[in-house]
């Protein structure tokens, strides 16, 4: 029986992403999608958050560039819009930054989500 486009595409990134199952390697898939989606329907924005997390830099990662934060910048992004004070944008943040292995109090959030909370605040919808 031949094997979907997803199975073959699965069995091809074996050797990149070594040790993801089939329902990880989807979940990483799923938010790349989402990340060029973004990142081509609102390219000033994306790049001013990834700038903003970039020069936070929360996970330490300053020589790597803000393409570093790509992925996080999409899903800061995706959730901006549920967002209606600084304090959810600080939750939002953390909880993105929780999900990608990294946490941390939520006060450690403050500064980057009062930054995006002013830089929102333009593109408010």
């Amino acid at each position: 029986m031949p094997s979907s486009p997803a199975q073959s595409l699965f069995s091809d990134m074996r050797h990149v992403l070594p040790g993801l199952s089939l329902p990880e390697f989807a979940g990483v898939l799923a938010k790349d999608i989402l990340r060029q989606s973004i990142q081509r329907e609102h390219p000033k924005l994306f790049r001013q958050v990834a700038a903003l997390l970039y020069e936070h830099d929360l996970e330490g990662i300053y020589l790597s560039g803000s393409s570093a934060y790509y992925s996080e910048t999409a899903l800061v992004i995706f959730g901006l819009s549920d967002c209606r004070t600084t304090l959810d944008i600080q939750r939002l943040v953390g909880s993105v930054f929780e999900d990608s292995g990294f946490s941390g109090e939520l006060s450690r959030f403050e500064a980057l989500a009062l930054d995006l909370s002013r830089m929102v605040d333009k593109y408010r919808w």
